[in-house]
């Protein structure tokens, strides 16, 4: 069967060659605090640890977001902000045909920009995520979208 050659084809064969950009990570910032997979504890005592930091009531913003996905495949989020262990606001939404991934970053997003519009004095903003996916990737290169992100 023979190469039908398109309009697109035909363009790609005549533009020059060019080396492709390298995709360099970037960060949000230096401060983010994201432990490694190394660096990671059992389940147990992660859990311990956090039970601690979360009793001596962090500064500012927590924000708790998880996302899920049911049996007929349709994705779903939901995220609750709290600011010294008072809930100020909370939120769930449906994507549709997504996988949880999508739905851990969309829970976070939506909380992270909950607790923006409630962040008058620019406190510290901690989001908790049970997707270790996830918080590798926030880790590692920062997403186009989560730069956009302006109190509204």
């Amino acid at each position: 069967m023979a190469l039908r050659h398109s309009r697109l084809l035909r363009t790609a064969y005549r533009t020059v060659k060019v080396e492709r950009p390298r995709l360099i990570p970037q960060r949000f910032s230096d401060h983010i605090q994201v432990e490694g997979p190394r660096e990671r504890h059992i389940k147990e005592k992660a859990v311990a640890d956090f039970e601690q930091w979360l009793a001596g009531r962090p500064a500012g913003y927590v924000v708790f977001s998880d996302g899920s996905k049911t049996d007929t495949d349709t994705a779903g989020y939901g995220f609750a902000v709290f600011h010294h262990g008072q809930l100020l606001d909370w939120g769930s939404g449906q994507l549709g045909q997504r996988e949880v991934f999508d739905a851990e970053i969309h829970g976070a997003l939506a909380g992270l920009k909950a607790a923006m519009q409630q962040n008058s004095r620019h406190e510290p903003i901690t989001v908790c995520m049970d997707n270790t996916s996830v918080i590798d990737c926030i880790g590692v290169q920062a997403w186009r979208a989560l730069y956009s992100i302006q109190p509204e």
